[in-house]
């Protein structure tokens, strides 16, 4: 075989890409079965038994075209009147034409013909006159069209027109049933149709060699040959003409004439009736392959405002294929997501990101149809997504049923719209890329629509009935978001904080709580009990949640201590503020963030996001936070190294099978909160001596001045240690002997 490099044709724009696809189509249909294609690099590769010449050649004197008529649509030729006078000339020289080559378009020509006789007698034609056929009978037209076309003209039939239960026009590829706006694409083809194959007699008309040169520079790049002026439509936007569009300030449209062709040549590939989306949960209506609704996120130019069409992800391959196999690849249109067909170009990339497509297929270049030019609609390429087996992506799989809920909202708020095209865009980025930080994006950008959700009372009560996030598995979570930061370490500590189907750190932060007939979660009728989660700085936020936590465990029958163990030593009574249930942070890390040695704001963000997964579903296990360090005690905060282990909230070993069970004050943390730190140090003192330790720190004046703020403290004491590194903080404290 010979292999020949098309440089003319590129995935991008598409119409560049259709030509490749056209080229691959006719070769191995009308002149080698055994043609392969492949994408190398930025252009096509054909391998066949043609070599450059014996390709043009075939284009010029062998090619038969496709027939491409749309007797449905006004101007199509066929509406002889008067009204689209090129299109009816350009229909009648074709149908007068002689030689083999055109034999099945006029035979189509002729089947039209009899359509639109057939259907003027059954009393199909608009009564007002305005338009061809009447709305309601169009549908019979293009059925009757496809009883009666030649088989080779099928192809373009099930491209222009979604065949299902009632043809659908609304195609984004080719138009409404092969309009775009007021060009009628089967007319323009016919017309760049009779200048390559040289049918015009007149003078100054295209001759042989013109069509050789113009068919040259559409499969190899590099040759100049003058264009001829006429509408490209939405398949290259750099050539569409227009406003701004050359430095004078507005350019006409030009097109290469075999371009035109070859292009919507292949673009009878993309027929809709073999797309039969038939998984387990389709709706069994027929679709156009790899076409889906439009995601507006992923591309810089996305606006909220933008009147999209659709988008067409093009699949690229780099194994040689046949025409066959590209026309089977295609019309399977097999993306798959969740164990059904993707129908949305969000769906698509999550697809792509978890080889939920086509093994042959490499990349997609995704297309996105916007109306940029007035009403003239664009093939705008925005990205190129590779398909790979990421491991983040199947994550989103628990959050997606949540998220439909709220996309089906009726009624809904701006600021909810705003928060979901925010979700939208992270979860594109999250399947384009992967990683810690686009994982977290989606976490964040899901707490964020909760939260506006949970503020429009109205909206939540539905339809559909939209309750708070659940389900998400902290477990398979943490280990992808782990980016190896303190602040990542304490937040996954103090979302973790829970009492075991009781009260956990969500429940103060946010107004959500369990139901107590279904036992999932459901919005709370009253304010969150500590209010400025997410605006207020961190430190203070958690302050406040950890003197609510006193107030309530003080007032609770049922509080969360576990029993003391034997041997334990109490240092009297107290309100222990530690829930039951924890993932223990590095004490280093605690120490860090008492003494303001972190990044608050990027803590409050950490725990926005992982206070939204579910820590009762099981444990998680974090080993290699906790890596061995002499140093951290002596550098931490000498207020809070006292003070974390009355918070601990579990007995802390001393000397052989002695224990201490050290519990805080009920008052302490509101004097924390409130500034007054010394006497809550002094306090403390007292009780280590109660419980008969020596403590060797003996000034709680100046302990007190020179430690962190009292706000911080009452943060940092929420966040819990290992029963390790509490003894560590013991031995600082009361050095040995202990006695």
């Amino acid at each position: 075989m010979i292999e020949l490099s098309l440089t003319g044709c590129h995935p991008e724009p598409l119409g560049s890409y259709l030509k490749a696809l056209g080229v691959l189509r006719l070769v191995g249909n009308q002149k080698d079965q055994d043609a392969r294609g492949r994408w190398r690099g930025n252009s096509f590769t054909l391998s066949s038994e043609l070599h450059e010449t014996g390709l043009v050649a075939f284009f010029r004197d062998e090619y038969h075209p496709t027939p491409l008529l749309a007797p449905w649509n006004s101007g199509s030729g066929f509406r002889v009147q008067g009204k689209r006078p090129e299109a009816e000339h350009t229909l009648q020289m074709l149908e007068s034409s002689s030689g083999e080559r055109l034999a099945s378009y006029r035979a189509t020509i002729h089947a039209g013909r009899e359509v639109v006789a057939d259907g003027e007698r059954r009393g199909w034609r608009d009564p007002s006159g305005t338009q061809f056929w009447d709305k309601k009978h169009k549908a019979h037209v293009v059925e009757l069209c496809r009883a009666r076309f030649p088989d080779l003209a099928l192809a373009w039939l099930d491209a222009a027109v979604v065949l299902a239960e009632e043809p659908e026009f609304g195609v984004p590829l080719l138009g409404t049933g092969g309009n775009l706006g007021s060009q009628d694409l089967s007319v323009s083809f016919m017309q760049r149709l009779v200048e390559v194959l040289c049918l015009r007699s007149e003078r100054r008309a295209p001759t042989i060699e013109d069509s050789a040169a113009w068919l040259r520079a559409a499969l190899f790049e590099g040759m100049t040959v003058p264009a001829v002026a006429g509408k490209v439509g939405q398949f290259d936007p750099g050539a569409a003409g227009g406003v701004n569009s050359s430095p004078l300030g507005s350019a006409e449209s030009v097109v290469n004439p075999w371009d035109y062709v070859l292009m919507l040549e292949g673009a009878c590939l993309f027929g809709s009736a073999p797309a039969r989306r038939l998984g387990a949960s389709s709706r069994g209506k027929a679709a156009m392959p790899f076409m889906f609704g439009t995601s507006p996120a992923g591309f810089a130019s996305a606006s909220s405002n933008e009147s999209s069409k659709g988008e067409l992800w093009a699949p690229i391959w780099r194994r040689p294929a046949t025409a066959r196999e590209i026309s089977h690849l295609i019309g399977e249109g097999r993306a798959e997501w969740q164990g059904r067909q993707a129908e949305s170009g969000g769906e698509m990339v999550r697809s792509a990101a978890t080889l939920g497509v086509d093994r042959g297929v490499e990349t997609f270049v995704r297309h996105v149809f916007v109306d940029r030019l007035g009403q003239s609609p664009l093939a705008v390429p925005v990205a190129r997504v590779r398909v790979r087996d990421a491991q983040d992506v199947p994550l989103l799989a628990r959050l997606d049923p949540w998220v439909d809920r709220v996309r089906r909202g009726k009624n809904m708020p701006a600021t909810v719209a705003m928060a979901l095209r925010r979700f939208d865009a992270a979860a594109f980025e999250l399947a384009a890329k992967d990683g810690a930080a686009a994982l977290q994006e989606v976490l964040t950008a899901a707490s964020d629509l909760e939260t506006g959700v949970g503020r429009a009372t109205a909206f939540r009560k539905g339809p559909p009935d939209q309750r708070p996030i659940q389900g998400l598995v902290a477990s398979a979570w943490v280990p992808r978001l782990d980016d190896g930061s303190a602040e990542f370490r304490l937040a996954v500590s103090l979302a973790s904080l829970h009492d075991g189907g009781g009260a956990c750190l969500r429940w103060l932060l946010q107004p959500v709580t369990r139901s107590r007939k279904t036992s999932g979660l459901v919005w709370s009728e009253a304010p969150a009990p500590v209010v400025g989660f997410g605006h207020r700085p961190i430190h203070e936020v958690l302050a406040l949640a950890h003197v609510r936590r006193s107030v309530e465990v003080g007032t609770s029958s049922d509080g969360p201590e576990a029993a003391p163990a034997s041997g334990v030593g109490d240092a009297g009574t107290g309100v222990q503020t530690a829930y039951r249930w924890r993932v223990a942070a590095p004490g280093r890390d605690v120490a860090r963030f008492a003494a303001g040695d972190v990044d608050d704001a990027r803590l409050g963000e950490w725990l926005r996001a992982l206070i939204l997964l579910d820590w009762e579903a099981g444990p998680v296990n974090v080993p290699e936070w906790f890596i061995p360090s002499r140093d951290w005690v002596a550098l931490a905060p000498t207020a809070w190294v006292l003070l974390a282990p009355f918070f601990h909230g579990r007995p802390i070993p001393v000397s052989g099978n002695t224990t201490v069970n050290l519990k805080p004050e009920a008052d302490w943390l509101g004097r924390l909160a409130s500034g007054a730190v010394v006497p809550v140090v002094d306090a403390a003192l007292r009780r280590l001596r109660i419980a008969r330790l020596k403590p060797a720190l003996a000034d709680a004046g100046i302990l007190g001045r020179t430690g962190p703020p009292g706000l911080r403290l009452a943060a940092a004491l929420l966040s819990p240690i290992t029963t390790q590194d509490a003894m560590a903080l013991i031995r600082r404290i009361v050095p040995p002997p202990l006695e």
